[in-house]
């Protein structure tokens, strides 16, 4: 399914093809219009990519839901979501004996969340297992491909222990910053705006330069034609030291901030920073450390400096305050109520 967003006063769309990210311009700033022209677009790469049909079928094998989806799939999701369904729909019929849709029960479902449990993988991976066969036969079902029977819907999930984020002391996240330093130009980059600003991965990959104010000290996190911000939380990040001053030193590049040479392609990431990443967490004795890590830690010193969660929630972009909760245990009780520190800013800079 194609998605629909608005740039200033233009409706562009967004969708999968051949496992990669495309975007157009609907070129109407009329959403009646604009969601007319989605749906036709939506068609015309169902007649052009859809072909294997199971209509008719009472009662499908789970092969032929596989084969199904995967068709349907091929040119709106990405290349893993595609092979961890089939995997699933090949495991469930390997693991409780049922190889038709018509003959599952919730006993089998059952069945089938225990023979995982006893395979040690965890109620997390369970979830996500019922929930993406879940969402498949849906999909099989909206488009009329079999009859109305889910017995993967509205299952009970397993109860996920809590897990606290795995995050870098200040000593460590000075050795990466480091580490990232003697690596290169746009590993310290990177690694600085992870560690100390915040961004998500493909925040990182994107910001600009005209992003970065130094005299207000602040760096914006904006949406383009090529970039869509999760749950479109733009956000203004106060920039500290030693970030700031990293930042200054850089600064004179035009375009993105971090690799801009790499331009924007129709792939979900700019380049794949995967390698330079492993290089840097391995040479600072770090191999647990992801951007994700890095992000945690920023909330995290945060949190520990007494900030207040709803200040977080700001820097962080999250859309939901429950997902700020999770740095509550880290707050000081005695500065839980406290406003940060924002640093002052400095023109002339």
């Amino acid at each position: 399914m194609s998605k629909l967003y608005k740039r200033k006063s233009t409706y562009y769309v967004r969708y999968k093809s051949r496992g990669l990210l495309q975007w157009r311009s609907l070129k109407t700033s009329n959403r009646k219009r604009a969601e007319e022209l989605r749906r036709e677009l939506d068609r015309i790469i169902a007649k052009e990519t859809y072909h294997h049909t199971i209509t008719g079928a009472t009662n499908p094998t789970y092969k032929e839901l596989s084969a199904w989806y995967s068709s349907w799939a091929m040119h709106r999701k990405s290349k893993d979501t595609i092979e961890q369904t089939e995997y699933f729909f090949y495991l469930f019929p390997q693991l409780t004996g049922v190889a038709y849709l018509r003959r599952t029960t919730q006993s089998d479902v059952n069945k089938f969340e225990e023979a995982l449990l006893k395979q040690k993988r965890s109620p997390r991976t369970i979830n996500k297992t019922i929930t993406m066969l879940s969402a498949a036969m849906n999909i099989a079902i909206r488009y009329g491909e079999f009859p109305k029977y889910n017995p993967f819907r509205n299952r009970p999930r397993l109860r996920e222990p809590k897990k606290i984020p795995y995050w870098l002391k200040p000593h460590e996240l000075a050795k990466i910053i480091e580490s990232a330093r003697t690596h290169s130009k746009d590993a310290h980059l990177l690694f600085a705006l992870a560690a100390y600003a915040g961004l998500r991965k493909n925040e990182l990959l994107h910001v600009k330069w005209e992003h970065f104010d130094k005299n207000a000290c602040t760096l914006s996190i904006r949406e383009s034609e090529h970039f869509q911000i999760k749950d479109a939380q733009e956000r203004d990040i106060d920039i500290r030291e030693p970030l700031l001053s990293i930042l200054t030193a850089a600064a004179g590049r035009n375009g993105f901030i971090v690799r801009p040479d790499a331009f924007p392609a129709a792939a979900d990431y700019r380049f794949d920073m995967r390698k330079m990443f492993a290089a840097v967490a391995r040479a600072a004795g770090l191999p647990r450390c992801t951007p994700k890590a890095l992000r945690h830690s920023f909330a995290s010193h945060l949190a520990s400096d007494g900030v207040d969660l709803y200040y977080i929630q700001m820097q962080m972009g999250h859309s939901d305050p429950k997902t700020t909760q999770i740095y509550a245990h880290l707050l000081p009780r005695n500065r839980r109520l406290h406003h940060p520190h924002t640093p002052t800013p400095q023109p002339g800079l």
